[in-house]
């Protein structure tokens, strides 16, 4: 089983008992807490990512540190996973609740690179024009990346939209290299 899908499964049980409680928002914000707090701390992540470190003290531990932090809901959910040894996994946990979230929300986040900073207008366009066409409710995710030369790659789900200029020009390149050149009078054959 791949590590997509066994982090799948453990999100789409948290996910089920979450929305029957009508507890989504609350249990994927403490799950984002747990996972940036792990991550953010050397020795808390040294402790629970070692093996020889039996899943009760982690549970302790835990326990400890999001004491009256997180619900019970969530803190059920991490003593699972420790019991289960996949708290390696967490993190592609959080992902794959977050989609499961925001489909059952009607919304779907769109990973965009641009090669300069875009303006607010900007922004509320894009969004528009992305509800638009997938008919749900956009979370735009903006990274910056000045090696595109312009325009914007927008990910969505698993499929890509490539409008950078560099994309453009490599386009441009290959249907050059394609043109074939006859004779001193510089004609194109194609």
């Amino acid at each position: 089983m791949s590590n997509r899908s066994l982090a799948r499964r453990y999100a789409q049980a948290l996910f089920l008992s979450s929305q029957e409680k009508d507890m989504l928002n609350e249990v994927e914000a403490e799950l984002k807490m747990v996972v940036k707090t792990i991550e953010d701390s050397e020795q808390l992540a040294a402790i629970i990512n070692r093996d020889v470190i039996s899943p009760d003290e982690k549970k302790a531990l835990l326990v400890k540190v999001f004491d009256g932090k997180i619900s019970s809901q969530t803190m059920n959910f991490i003593k699972l996973v420790l019991d289960k040894r996949r708290e390696k996994y967490l993190q592609e946990m959080l992902v794959e609740y977050t989609i499961l979230a925001n489909t059952a929300r009607n919304m779907l986040e769109a990973e965009v690179r641009t090669a300069a900073e875009l303006s607010p207008r900007q922004e509320e366009q894009l969004k528009k024009s992305l509800s638009d066409f997938t008919g749900k409710e956009v979370l735009l995710k903006i990274e910056l990346d000045p090696s595109l030369l312009g325009g914007v790659v927008i990910r969505i789900g698993d499929k890509v939209y490539d409008g950078s200029a560099r994309q453009q020009l490599q386009s441009l390149k290959k249907r050059l290299e394609s043109v074939h050149f006859e004779g001193d009078r510089g004609e194109i054959a194609t």
